[in-house]
């Protein structure tokens, strides 16, 4: 599934960085809620497939699943720091980040969680959900971030890690109720849906609620478990050939001109045919090595896309298209993958072959 992981992460470029061709690709809301999708797939097949039922073996699946996100989350996390740092002293503090820390007083609480949501990435979904006062520095809860000066999430260096944030919420439950009976999967699947419902009903259908609420998003984690748990029961039994390249064909398609599809409920037809097609997709791809690499592209892509756009800024690019921050972010993603996420992934797999978890 590689190949549709990196098409999804790509979708999110497009969406930050303008289109190409006049493509977008597929919505960058709808990206991140089909990643969740097969987040939910990917922990269930492992958490089935290589970790035990035990209180070491969930300390070892959290900790190898930090070590995935957090080394080339701090790389992406201090070469930004440093762009801000430097952009901002070389343009007297223009930098937004830079400007911002230095136009707003804060009190001690305020610095602390923006320092600790900032390095260790849980709460940045939460930070969407706040409002900071111009006076005092003070955070509160807020229905609408994006009405209050200065917006809180400004304060993130690496903006888009909130998704990461909800991730990272959604691993710690994991093991857990991936392995519950499949009515009580159904049953939270059900409960997240209704907290949807019930956000819309009253209201709350705008942003940050439409997409960043975990509570609701674990919809979309419960999709990718049921997706993973039909992988399970129909692996070893015979299904039509045609059936997961045809699959395949048509997500990849749904995903590259998603923008011309009509249609009221293309979105949540969208969502469902991802968590449908997963079994048979993984079925077909799970032993391609190429989709495998192509798919250890997809975080680094996502994580320093946007640092790849403030360093062509730095460097005064006459016109920063979308293309090229692509292609900028595919080679710094290439090196990332290369000089970290490899050697941590061997690592990672020592300790599983250490601990006898390893089928």
């Amino acid at each position: 599934m590689g190949t549709l992981r990196l098409l999804l992460s790509i979708s999110v470029v497009l969406a930050h960085a303008g289109p190409i061709f006049g493509l977008t690709f597929l919505d960058s809301n709808l990206a991140v809620e089909s990643f969740f999708i097969i987040s939910g797939f990917y922990m269930t097949l492992i958490l089935h497939e290589k970790y035990a039922k035990s209180f070491s073996a969930y300390i070892l699946f959290i900790t190898n699943r930090f070590l995935r996100i957090f080394p080339i989350y701090w790389v992406v996390l201090a070469c930004t720091a440093l762009t801000l740092l430097g952009h901002g002293v070389i343009n007297s503090g223009h930098s937004t980040v830079v400007h911002g820390i230095y136009s707003y007083p804060m009190t001690n609480g305020s610095i602390a969680f923006l320092l600790f949501t900032n390095v260790f990435i849980f709460f940045q979904d939460l930070v969407m959900f706040m409002g900071m006062h111009p006076g005092t520095g003070e955070l509160y809860l807020t229905t609408n971030f994006k009405e209050y000066t200065p917006q809180v999430n400004s304060f993130l260096l690496v903006p888009q890690a909130w998704t990461i944030a909800i991730e990272l919420m959604f691993y710690l439950i994991a093991p857990f109720l991936t392995r519950q009976k499949i009515s009580i999967i159904v049953l939270v699947g059900l409960a997240s849906l209704t907290i949807r419902y019930v956000l819309f009903k009253i209201g709350l259908s705008q942003d940050p609620w439409s997409h960043r609420f975990f509570f609701s998003e674990v919809v979309f984690f419960v999709l990718g478990i049921l997706a993973c748990k039909v992988y399970l029961s129909m692996r070893n039994n015979s299904i039509p050939k045609y059936l997961p390249p045809g699959l395949f064909i048509a997500i990849i398609l749904s995903v590259v001109f998603f923008k011309f599809f009509p249609g009221p409920f293309r979105a949540g037809m969208l969502l469902i045919s991802v968590a449908t097609s997963l079994p048979f997709i993984f079925l077909m791809s799970k032993d391609w090595v190429w989709d495998r690499k192509i798919g250890n592209l997809t975080y680094p892509l996502y994580i320093s896309h946007i640092l790849v756009t403030h360093w062509l800024s730095v460097i005064d690019v006459v016109e920063i298209s979308s293309l090229l921050v692509l292609c900028v972010s595919f080679v710094f993603s290439v090196i990332l993958n290369t000089l970290i996420e490899e050697r941590i992934e061997k690592f990672r797999l020592r300790r599983l072959t250490r601990a006898n978890y390893i089928a």
